[in-house]
């Protein structure tokens, strides 16, 4: 009998453990915040970064504004990757990340799009033209793919005559699906979500926008530190980098570090 209850108390407290394994935040998803220019990039990311680490991931996708503007509210994200450095800068100036905790992953490459095989458009230029009544981009307020657009128009004398034209989405995500569904007759958008959309591409000479520098960070508050630290290697790793690139992504020069070079 006293062996039977000793049993008993054994396998009970067995169940208590694993039902805190179960529930511990360690085996939890990492949830990552992700720019939605990274929107077809992450299956891809996230189940080689499972294959190669055993830790999984979830992403939560928009813009990078309302990313870091949700972080900043107690979203309980584990990672932000940002399609640029400002949001980045921000949450490491107001304590939500450390600057040892960040990383360059990738360079964005913003494209002109356009809906009909026949359009006209050729260039920049062209968007001028009466034909062309609605153009597409992310919020520049929102998104640096915005941001990347007005320059482009800006340097280009564009800005001020296609007010009557633009068309502004929430994300970069957004203004494609303008695009590919004619809801927009072109649109200057990543060329990451162009790829998996019915559109035509036409390139932007990269010396009209600054770099479009893609950071990840780990976020202070994060109970899973190890599984982000993981993360942000594996984002450096040969594997990811190729998969980057297979997205529409410009991989970064290494740094003097990376190189073998002196600083």
């Amino acid at each position: 009998m006293t062996r039977h209850i000793l049993w008993i108390g054994a396998l009970g407290l067995m169940l208590v453990l694993s039902g805190c394994r179960a529930t511990s935040p360690q085996e939890e998803p990492l949830h990552v915040a992700a720019a939605t220019s990274l929107a077809p990039t992450m299956p891809d990311l996230l189940n080689a970064f499972e294959e190669e680490t055993g830790h999984r991931a979830v992403p939560i996708l928009s813009s990078s504004g309302k990313l870091a503007q949700q972080i900043t509210n107690g979203a309980p994200y584990d990672i932000f990757m940002s399609a640029d450095t400002q949001y980045v800068d921000h949450l490491i100036a107001t304590g939500y990340a450390q600057p040892n905790d960040r990383t360059l992953y990738a360079l964005g490459v913003l494209v002109l799009a356009v809906h009909a095989p026949d359009s006209p458009v050729r260039g920049l230029p062209d968007l001028l033209q009466p034909d062309v009544r609605r153009v597409a981009m992310a919020n520049p307020h929102l998104a640096p793919y915005g941001r990347a657009a007005r320059e482009a128009l800006e340097h280009t004398g564009l800005w001020e005559p296609l007010q009557g034209k633009l068309v502004l989405a929430e994300t970069v995500r957004q203004a494609t699906q303008f695009v590919e569904t004619g809801n927009a007759d072109a649109g200057l958008i990543a060329l990451s979500t162009a790829q998996d959309a019915r559109v035509q591409v036409i390139p932007i000479p990269p010396s009209l926008y600054t770099p479009i520098r893609h950071e990840a960070v780990i976020l202070r508050r994060t109970p899973s530190r190890a599984a982000a630290r993981a993360f942000l290697t594996f984002l450096q790793s040969p594997r990811a980098q190729r998969i980057f690139q297979e997205h529409g992504f410009r991989i970064p020069p290494p740094t003097r570090e990376e190189d073998g070079r002196e600083p």
